[in-house]
């Protein structure tokens, strides 16, 4: 072959590769998260309360959130008729299911859609995007719904649940969930509300003492998470701790004096482990 033919087929196959044929020099494609099916089972919820909880049952999602202090309270809800549709008292649980309480209604906006995604290998993402105004009048207040996505396509294991409001970064937030095998669900809500209740007021009480004197503490979220020893998953260096089956929550507290931090506690039966301050 000439030297002109060479240089020919040398431009060819140089063509070939500026225009993808040549895998070395592609650009990196982009994964799209794995999409989650997720049903909006209720619209309509507390209108006071946290932005996030989640739980494997809907007893467990009650007791979740009325154990955080949402209004109105449970026994209201029993009590008038007229409150049960938005306690969620009615609504049969559809099983075999993670169920969600959410912040997807904002005031002055519409919710067009809800999505989830699994955004990593742990990490489930319920994303909203939301539009729309006030036409006038007295906006509604922010409420809670109910969602649910099947157990499953979720992992086994401890999970971390993200609520992302793209372009409303006050009202995202995140919380952890314990699907590991066999489910840690409950079927007494008010031993349940106690058991949330108690862990949130010990973790307050421990976390006004951490804090510089004069500054202030704030409930910022709770999860669920299991053990392998007494340590609760914060050992101290040098102490021993024997073997347990360990269930509890976690319950994250901010100080005023570290607004950047959170104050991480585990909580299970009746002890309290302080873990540090951590991202949140």
């Amino acid at each position: 072959m000439g030297a002109r033919s060479i240089s020919i087929a040398l431009a060819v196959i140089l063509l070939a590769v500026v225009e993808g044929c040549g895998p070395n020099l592609s650009p990196t494609a982009v994964a799209t998260p794995p999409a989650l099916p997720v049903t909006v089972l209720v619209n309509q919820g507390y209108v006071a309360g946290p932005l996030l909880v989640a739980a494997p049952s809907l007893t467990d999602l009650l007791a979740m959130v009325h154990g955080i202090g949402v209004r109105p309270g449970l026994d209201e809800c029993q009590r008038f008729q007229d409150l049960r549709p938005g306690c969620w008292l009615d609504v049969k649980d559809p099983g075999d299911s993670l169920l969600i309480a959410a912040l997807i209604n904002e005031p002055c906006m519409l919710t067009n859609s809800v999505s989830a995604a699994l955004s990593s290998t742990n990490e489930i993402s319920v994303t909203v995007i939301n539009s729309g105004s006030c036409p006038g009048g007295i906006p509604p207040g922010p409420s809670l719904s109910l969602l649910a996505i099947p157990l499953s396509v979720l992992p086994t294991d401890e999970i971390t649940l993200d609520l992302v409001h793209p372009g409303i970064p006050a009202h995202s937030t995140r919380m952890m969930v314990d699907l590991r095998r066999p489910l840690d669900v409950h079927t007494d809500v008010q031993a349940r509300i106690h058991d949330v209740d108690t862990a949130i007021n010990s973790a307050q009480q421990d976390a006004l003492k951490r804090v510089t004197p004069g500054q202030t503490v704030a409930f910022l979220g709770i999860g669920t998470n299991r053990w392998t020893d007494t340590s609760l998953g914060c050992p101290i260096q040098g102490r021993a701790y024997p073997p347990a089956d360990a269930r509890g929550l976690v319950v994250f507290m901010r100080g005023s004096d570290q607004p950047q931090l959170a104050m991480e506690y585990h909580w299970s039966g009746s002890t309290l482990t302080f873990c540090g301050r951590v991202p949140y």
